[in-house]
């Protein structure tokens, strides 16, 4: 399949108006990120309508009710609500010696009260587990209330309850609690216990504290959990002073917080304290400095584990780490694996990576010979979008990043992340010797790959059938796949080259060139069709073209029909009265339109680029088609173009060398050696464009593979090539803008048959009923009328397998 590409140009000869706007847009997700989480603000003391929390946490319940806690018959058990008692706090009244405690069930649907738990029993209290609304219970509507619930003592369980807040009904106007919606602290034995299963938290909307806060307890688990809060001065759940702190299967959603969005965990207790967050999902986790996870253990070297893994973080936002933020002295044991991260934004980032996804700060170099390899080793399994996303910061050792691996399982872009991981799949931009070449990519094949690879098949002379693929060629036998012999003096592997290529058999040329068919050998030119050159760069940088298939109009050996090719733009048609390929009011901003300087036009090269109208073709398309704006680099393109050209003529192959210099070659001359100017579509085809503040156009570059100067690598356009049209009316032009973009214009003839040299169109405007082309030039200002018959037209294709 074949596409076609088409530019635009330096000054526009009368004043245009852009009325059929394209959008260019990033496929980024974008995080929203409040513009101001401002501190010291007093708790909920705006007024605002309370919202109905049952509908609120039936939207927001999304946890499994599996795996929950499995009771015995030795408890004491109570009802609160119906028919039972009115209070929790009623029910923890009662003495109970039974082995296992207290088992609390809650009756209604809403629950109302304060509770302190100051006993040191083991307290079950659950809400309503059917398939209805779990129970929502909320704290006394007084500017008194404190805290949902503060627990001192015992080992507390709750399940099946939904938390939020509600507004005061003694004419304060703030939302209660005041504090906390779960508190749970102790200074002293025996310390609490807490555990919270399949439990919803929901914020409102405007500033509260963290909605679970832990400051002095024994084990703190919570899981199958929801938690959920668009305005919070403090992390969502906070912890410190406990001996074991585990969070898995839950949900932190839409959450803006403080300096920390979801979670921050400091100091444990005692020796040997533990830190568990696993199998979690954090999306859309704002916070002032880290977006997801802060662990900041400091200078304390009691912690016995930490472990970080199976969790999603995805869209979250902070300045220094929108993931996981890490600031310690020493773990036993440090697990970070298996974490997936995907679109978070570091707010002040300037790059690609550093801390994107984790940001891990230790207070020494101790229990590390080799930091980025031990970090990586903890991070085994986790992946990202983004390379270079995990910094660590030592003393010892500075700063440095590192990739995790691919979301995708692709090889990353070897010029953005040089190191790879074993058995990704290989792509065009990288394909390490140990990648894995992917099977079903129609932008880089297998064959692509393994070529890039340098896989050799071990040889065997193709015999007519039964062959393997890759054979050895023979002057008889040379199917595609075969390979050409390089020692063999009777059949030589130029002469092979020219062997394997297909006789074309239709007017779509296949991805590999072909044997062109004989076109327009009558001189005339068929205006249903686009003429192109369909040869290639081969491994050894030579174009072979076989002049006695050439067409006698265009001197090109390849056709197709244009309303066999895809269309840019689907929504326009040439019965408008205006269109344009790219907002015309971006035309005088982009690179493209401004003047060369002296060491540029100093480039023989250059400037007959520039002149000719091919600069402003290849700057243009490579805007109204990818919304990259460049200047783009021609010594880039001279330096990729092949280092000669193999001519079949009168079945004779003979060659000729291009000369790749700014300065074009004087004629007569070394009659071995053509000018480089036609066959800058070759070095197109093949490596694309890049801008010249990556290769500038004063000097042609001792090697093309990377940027002469700091600015990024970006080729542009890679696959696409020049071809040539004639003969078509207005209408005709119209479809070619609509379909292609920009169209290059060499001459046209008027009504009286005089020819004008003209240039680049970028659409059309019709006034007092006559077509005027928007149209770019260095030289003139001269508008085609309607009844304007183009002669030779310029422009691009590319093509795809």
């Amino acid at each position: 399949m074949i596409l076609i590409v088409v530019l635009a140009s330096f000054s526009l000869s009368f004043t245009l108006k852009f009325e059929k706007p394209h959008v260019f847009a990033e496929g980024n997700t974008t995080v929203s990120v409040p513009q101001q989480i401002l501190e010291n603000v007093p708790v909920i003391t705006q007024s605002k309508q309370f919202v109905s929390l049952i509908k609120d946490f039936v939207e927001l319940k999304s946890a499994s009710k599996s795996s929950l806690q499995k009771l015995t018959n030795a408890v004491c058990s109570s009802a609160v609500g119906t028919g039972g008692l009115s209070t929790v706090a009623g029910a923890l009244a009662i003495s109970c010696a039974e082995e296992d405690g207290y088992e609390i069930q809650l009756k209604n649907t809403v629950h109302t009260e304060n509770l302190v738990i100051n006993v040191d029993s083991t307290i079950l209290i659950k809400g309503l587990e059917d398939s209805g609304p779990q129970t929502i219970w909320n704290a006394e509507p007084l500017s008194s209330s404190q805290y949902t619930i503060e627990q001192m003592k015992g080992k507390l369980t709750l399940q099946d309850i939904d938390f939020g807040y509600v507004m005061t009904s003694d004419g304060s106007n703030i939302a209660a609690p005041t504090g906390n919606l779960i508190y749970v602290h102790s200074t002293s034995d025996p310390y609490p216990y807490i555990t919270i299963q399949n439990c919803h938290f929901k914020g409102i909307g405007f500033a509260t504290n963290s909605l679970v806060y832990v400051d002095g307890a024994s084990s703190v688990q919570i899981t199958s959990s929801s938690f959920s809060s668009p305005s919070s001065i403090e992390p969502i759940v906070k912890a410190t002073g406990y001996s074991s702190f585990k969070v898995s299967n839950s949900e932190f959603t839409y959450i803006n917080g403080g300096d920390v969005g979801g979670i921050q965990v400091h100091n444990g207790r005692g020796s040997n304290y533990d830190i568990a967050i696993t199998s979690n999902t954090f999306s859309r986790c704002n916070g002032r400095f880290f977006g997801a996870i802060s662990i900041e253990t400091g200078s304390s070297t009691n912690t016995d584990s930490l472990q970080i893994s199976g969790n999603t973080i995805m869209n979250c936002a902070g300045q220094y780490t929108p993931g996981i933020y890490i600031n310690y002295d020493q773990y036993r044991t440090l697990n970070l694996n298996n974490n997936y991260f995907s679109d978070n934004i570091k707010t002040t980032s300037t790059s690609d990576g550093d801390g994107r996804d984790a940001h891990i700060q230790k207070r020494n170099e101790d229990g590390l010979s080799d930091p980025i390899r031990q970090y990586k080793d903890a991070f085994q399994g986790s992946s990202s979008n983004y390379p270079k996303s995990v910094l660590i910061e030592i003393p010892e050792f500075g700063s440095n990043s590192f990739s995790l691996k691919t979301n995708s399982g692709k090889c990353w872009d070897t010029i953005l992340e040089p190191e790879y991981f074993t058995g990704c799949i290989c792509t065009a931009s990288g394909h390490p010797s140990e990648c894995t070449c992917p099977t079903n990519d129609p932008q880089y094949t297998l064959s692509n790959c393994q070529q890039d690879k340098g896989i050799i098949v071990p040889p065997e002379q193709c015999k007519g059938s039964g062959d393997k693929s890759c054979c050895i060629c023979t002057s008889s036998v040379h199917p595609s796949t075969c390979i050409c012999p390089t020692s063999d003096p009777l059949y030589s592997k130029d002469k092979c080259l020219y062997d394997k290529l297909p006789q074309c058999t239709s007017d779509t040329t296949p991805s590999c060139g072909c044997k062109s068919k004989k076109v327009n050998k009558d001189y005339k030119i068929d205006t249903s069709k686009l003429y192109f050159a369909n040869e290639k760069i081969d491994k050894n940088n030579t174009v072979y073209i076989n002049y006695d298939d050439q067409d006698d109009y265009f001197g090109v050996t390849g056709s197709v029909q244009v309303k066999s090719l895809s269309t840019l733009n689907e929504t326009a048609s040439v019965k408008d009265n205006s269109f344009h390929v790219f907002p015309i009011d971006d035309f005088d901003l982009l690179k493209t339109s401004r003047a060369l300087n002296k060491s540029e036009n100093s480039c023989e090269f250059i400037d007959y680029s520039r002149v000719s109208g091919i600069y402003g073709l290849y700057g243009y398309v490579a805007y109204a088609i990818t919304g990259q704006d460049i200047a783009p680099s021609f010594t880039y393109l001279l330096k990729n173009e092949p280092d000669r050209i193999a001519i079949v003529k009168n079945k004779t192959l003979s060659y000729q060398s291009i000369s790749k210099q700014c300065a074009f070659p004087e004629f007569p001359g070394n009659v071995n050696e053509l000018g480089s100017f036609p066959y800058t579509s070759y070095a197109l085809s093949k490596s694309g464009i890049v801008d010249s503040n990556c290769i500038p156009n004063t000097a042609v570059p001792e090697n093309a593979s990377t940027c002469t100067t700091a600015y990024r690598f970006q080729p542009l356009l890679v696959g696409y090539n020049q071809g040539y049209f004639g003969g078509f009316d207005v209408k005709q032009i119209k479809d070619l803008l609509i379909r292609f973009g920009p169209v290059l214009c060499y001459y046209y003839y008027d009504d009286k048959d005089h020819m004008e040299e003209y240039g680049l169109i970028l659409g059309w405007r019709k006034d007092n009923g006559v077509d005027k082309w928007a149209k770019v030039t260095l030289d003139y200002s001269v508008g085609c009328q309607s009844s304007t018959i183009i002669y030779r037209i310029f422009f691009l294709i590319g093509e795809q397998s």
